[in-house]
């Protein structure tokens, strides 16, 4: 549901399309309703285009919604069970669990970017993983100069 109020700080006009059963509660859908967006739950037949450009989207019902972008929510999983496997702690949303600096519950164990975070912003990943790498890079150091001296 958070896709909608973050959509309308760019548009007023939007349609919501489910593309079939949702999980939305009576309140959401209360809540679209009361800022007028349009929402259809027949599944989508087609995306039309010209160009490259998207023109409409054709329900299965026969109902023809005329556009000129789209904006879609993916559902996105974990591609690996690697870090469960490993005993890391996850989430119920599949999240591994980190720190500020990318540590996991297990020792030596570092995540970043989507699979530890529901941002799923190539820079956001991009990012969190260069402040991880960093916090390892300084961990090993330490722990090389601890053992040096």
């Amino acid at each position: 549901m958070h896709f909608a109020p973050l959509i309308s700080g760019w548009s007023n006009r939007f349609t919501i399309c489910t593309n079939g059963p949702d999980d939305l509660t009576d309140a959401q859908r209360q809540e679209i309703r009361r800022h007028q967006v349009p929402m259809y739950d027949s599944p989508i037949r087609s995306i039309d285009s010209n160009d490259g450009i998207v023109q409409q989207v054709v329900l299965n019902d026969g109902t023809i919604i005329p556009c000129r972008g789209i904006f879609f929510k993916p559902e996105l999983v974990t591609g690996s069970d690697l870090p469960r496997a490993m005993g890391c702690d996850i989430t119920e949303t599949g999240m591994v669990v980190v720190d500020e600096f990318g540590k996991t519950n297990v020792p030596g164990v570092y995540s970043a970017g989507d699979a530890a975070s529901r941002l799923y912003q190539a820079i956001a990943a991009a990012a969190m993983g260069a402040f991880t790498a960093a916090a390892i890079n300084n961990e090993l150091n330490m722990e090389a100069w601890g053992r040096s001296g």
